[in-house]
């Protein structure tokens, strides 16, 4: 290693910088380097001193990053204090958070951007879990909001969801610890043979009583968004409809109360689904229209196009198959908008068009989708 050359000990912040990086697998941006806020001095000529020692390189997309090799032996023999850590650890998860703004104030770039950012984001959280350098609640949530980004791109779930149980454990938390438990209900389709404790229902819902002193109208808000994944996860879970109501029933009615038009619109687009599910198409196909409403009224992009999903299915079952492909068309233009076009829930309307074109006989053309779900999915596995 060129560790001791004189160009590495002519500017001592060179030292820390590769350091740093060791823990990126994927590179940085010049952008994200120089938003970091690291705590090296002359960091352009600590830069350019790694690049001729050869301990850093620009790859194609113009990121800075280590070879394998490098990384390793840095994080094995100097590994990053955590005063280098905690300010890549801060930006990068402010990064990750237009994850949250983005669904309702659409823009293309925030997706290809934490997307290029999912390794040092996994690395760095987890450095952050295994230093216990934050409370468990801020891990706790940390670790939900990319595995919500993960979930909703068609990546799966994250490895570090394997430390949430001992986070859970720690947590004093009420509110992370409702969040936490909401989440669990939420991704347990993308589980095998994994069965939910008999009584987190009910102690999801004691978290949140608990919590409700302290934060008020947000918590309640919170409350309507676990009524609705209670209400997708018995219907498409337990296949219960009835419970699934109920908790429509009760999302609506709390949401309403509090003018939260994003809960009210998922109690209506889950009203839609149940609807659909027992037949009754006609009436889910008003549910779905009413919750697109919703969500256009608070200008959230993503939700409308999951609504326009339910509406899609509705339609579908009264056989208006000219008006799907219409939907279908509508709605990945709006997946377009939120740079959600490689999307799982891009893929399931895709399908549907393929459906639709299969039906009417026109086989080619139902061949290419299907080609489409097929690559964008071995995209999405490899990245």
């Amino acid at each position: 290693m060129s560790l001791s050359s004189p160009r590495m000990t002519m500017f001592p912040g060179a030292k820390m910088l590769i350091q740093a990086i060791s823990l990126l697998p994927d590179g940085i941006s010049e952008a994200d380097l120089m938003q970091c806020r690291l705590p090296i001095a002359n960091l352009d000529q600590c830069k350019l001193a790694l690049l001729r020692t050869s301990l850093a390189y620009s790859d194609r997309d113009k990121r800075f990053k280590a070879l394998t090799p490098v990384r390793e032996y840095i994080r094995a023999v100097h590994p990053p204090e955590a005063e280098l850590v905690r300010p890549l650890t801060t930006h990068l998860y402010e990064v990750l958070m237009l994850w949250k703004s983005f669904r309702q104030i659409p823009t293309l770039e925030s997706v290809p951007r934490i997307a290029a950012n999912l390794g040092n984001l996994q690395n760095v959280l987890l450095w952050s879990i295994e230093q216990d350098e934050e409370d468990a609640a801020w891990q706790i949530r940390r670790v939900l909001t990319l595995d919500s980004f993960l979930r909703a791109t068609g990546r799966g779930l994250s490895p570090l969801r394997a430390h949430l149980p001992r986070l859970f454990e720690n947590c004093q938390d009420h509110q992370a610890r409702a969040e936490y438990i909401a989440a669990a209900f939420e991704s347990q389709h993308l589980y095998e043979n994994r069965v939910l404790a008999d009584d987190w229902e009910s102690q999801g819902i004691q978290e949140f009583k608990l919590a409700n002193d302290r934060v008020g109208e947000v918590l309640d808000n919170l409350k309507v968004q676990f009524y609705n994944v209670l209400a997708a996860y018995y219907l498409y879970n337990n296949g219960n409809p009835a419970t699934s109501e109920k908790y429509c029933e009760l999302a609506l009615a709390l949401s309403t109360e509090n003018h939260d038009v994003t809960g009210k619109g998922k109690a209506l687009m889950h009203f839609s689904e149940v609807y659909e599910y027992r037949g009754n198409a006609r009436l889910g196909r008003n549910y779905a229209r009413q919750a697109r409403q919703a969500f256009i009224q608070n200008g959230y992009l993503l939700a409308q196009a999951h609504a326009m999903k339910a509406e899609i299915y509705s339609v579908f079952v009264l056989g208006n198959f000219e008006y799907v492909l219409t939907l279908c068309a509508e709605t990945k233009s709006v997946l377009a908008v939120c740079g959600m076009h490689t999307s799982e829930l891009h893929s399931s309307i895709t399908s549907a068009e393929a459906q639709i074109h299969l039906l009417k006989t026109e086989y080619q053309t139902a061949r290419v989708l299907q080609m489409d779900i097929l690559a964008q999915t071995l995209h999405s596995e490899r990245s």
